[in-house]
């Protein structure tokens, strides 16, 4: 599979280890788009390491940048493995992100209690992903840096990964966003992702200040897909 496609400058490419900074720093500047700003004050390293260290670490096969100039600019990274992401991810929970908060290796650590507050409530209301690994055993996350939105890049990053899934046998892959991000859906959409799920979510509606949903998407790969 040849992800070197230069266009504009922009090359798809396969990630590396030294890409892992700039990519924990797109995580952090795309997670919270459109949400209040006070009400999302998190440590950086917190944040990037919630949202990207298991597949920087256990699954970097499953990642693809967007390299503007040798800077990434954006990604798309997942997992093809459920069952090794559930358990990888609560053994990084307890022995680096958990260590670190007793170590004071984060910052504004009371910051965090009113996000997890809601989270917690969250859950014990029900709120939460519906299991999906049977028949869409992949997920995926995609973010690209504000300023480089709406320049072709979302797609040319997922017809890379889609194409790599398919490499892999895989049948079947999920997603989630949430209600107010017209945008993403309108892409999903056109990648041929339906709703599948949807919950209201009691975290997304504290950060964002107004009624927020999480949605799931999924996604058949076709024979056409899985052979290219």
């Amino acid at each position: 599979m040849n992800l070197q496609t230069p266009s504009s400058h922009i090359s798809i490419r396969k990630f590396t280890l030294g890409d892992a900074r700039r990519v924990r720093e797109v995580a952090c500047n795309t997670a919270f788009q459109g949400a209040m700003p006070k009400r999302t004050r998190i440590d950086k390293n917190l944040l990037a390491d919630i949202l990207t260290l298991y597949y920087t670490r256990f699954e970097p096969e499953s990642i693809i940048v967007a390299d503007l100039n040798g800077i990434v600019v954006g990604y798309i990274m997942g997992s093809l493995k459920p069952r090794r992401f559930r358990k990888k991810t609560f053994q990084l929970f307890l022995s680096t992100i958990l260590a670190k908060f007793v170590c004071g290796r984060y910052k504004k650590i009371f910051q965090i209690f009113p996000l997890l507050l809601f989270v917690i409530f969250g859950l014990m209301k029900g709120e939460r992903d519906p299991k999906t690994e049977d028949e869409y055993p992949a997920h995926l996350h995609i973010n690209i840096e504000k300023e480089y939105q709406k320049s072709g890049l979302g797609s040319k990053l997922m017809s890379a990964w889609i194409q790599y899934v398919g490499e892999k046998h895989i049948h079947g892959i999920y997603l989630s966003t949430i209600s107010t991000n017209k945008k993403a859906i309108e892409f999903f959409k056109k990648w041929g992702f339906r709703l599948f799920y949807r919950y209201k979510s009691t975290f997304w509606s504290f950060v964002s200040g107004k009624h927020v949903c999480v949605e799931i998407f999924v996604k058949k790969l076709s024979l056409h897909e899985k052979q290219n």
